[in-house]
């Protein structure tokens, strides 16, 4: 285990021990316990960090310790799916729901179940078995609407409001912000949905100057609670962009830029 991972480990030991200090016996927590939880936050963050073998070992060391969890089969299923192994991922899915008690299997549980599927069926291009596993999802936790909302405005070009189903005119975008404080107050999104993003725009926060530069420009009047566009003139309209789309279809590509572009990436320097 790295340094950092091992100071994390030791860390989230600690806290739990002393949180569970003045508890009554019937909220203790064995060591059994405290090393689950400590191999699921490193699974997490491993996967949060790209290193997903690190985390798949985590969470099989979490399943060895409590194999009745649901939590690090699923973080399992959700490396394959980074890793781009989507039929294995279903596979994996299935398996774990067959092996299941139905007890265990409560409406999140179908809900996480049927967004990964989803996923799955995506990174495969099975679009209708998409659509169907995520019809299965019902009364939604907010983390799942939000990735289950994402998913339809991108595949099926619609969304739903309050049950009923609204087209979305083209050209259309969709857009996504992130709390830049961590996690905290953020849904991660999965794999099939973060490759239809066109670019991802980091802003990190203003320096000194920057800053000084801002709130003078808010004191003066420059900046404004809302944005002055009357002064703007567009360069187009919704027709145009239409056109332009159109005529990408007419640009001829040669053959060595062709192959090029579709060769194995590990055979490009």
């Amino acid at each position: 285990m790295k340094p950092v991972s091992a100071v994390r480990a030791t860390l989230l030991s600690v806290a739990i021990s002393f949180a569970l200090a003045g508890c009554g016996d019937s909220n203790e927590m064995s060591q059994d316990d405290i090393q689950y939880l400590s191999h699921i936050d490193q699974s997490r963050f491993f996967q949060r960090q790209g290193e997903l073998k690190a985390s798949t070992l985590e969470a099989r060391s979490a399943i060895e310790l409590q194999p009745e969890k649901i939590e690090p089969y699923f973080l399992i299923v959700n490396n394959l799916l980074k890793a781009g192994d989507a039929a294995n991922a279903e596979r994996h899915l299935n398996q774990i729901l067959e092996r299941l008690p139905a007890e265990q299997i409560d409406a999140k549980v179908q809900n996480r179940a049927s967004l990964i599927l989803a996923e799955a069926n995506l990174l495969q291009e099975d679009f209708e078995d998409a659509l169907a596993a995520l019809d299965d999802i019902t009364s939604p936790d907010r983390p799942v609407e939000t990735q289950a909302a994402l998913l339809e405005v991108m595949q099926e070009r619609q969304i739903t409001i309050e049950g009923k189903a609204f087209t979305l005119n083209e050209p259309y975008m969709v857009l996504a912000t992130q709390n830049p404080l961590d996690q905290e107050g953020t849904y991660p999104l999965p794999e099939a949905e973060l490759d239809r993003f066109l670019f991802k725009v980091l802003i990190d926060y203003p320096g000194h100057d920057d800053e000084t530069r801002l709130v003078n420009m808010v004191l003066d009047g420059t900046i404004r609670a809302s944005l002055d566009v009357d002064s703007l003139s567009p360069a187009t309209d919704a027709a145009g962009l239409q056109a332009m789309k159109a005529l990408s279809n007419d640009v001829l590509i040669d053959a060595e830029v062709l192959d090029y572009a579709l060769r194995d990436r590990k055979s490009v320097v």
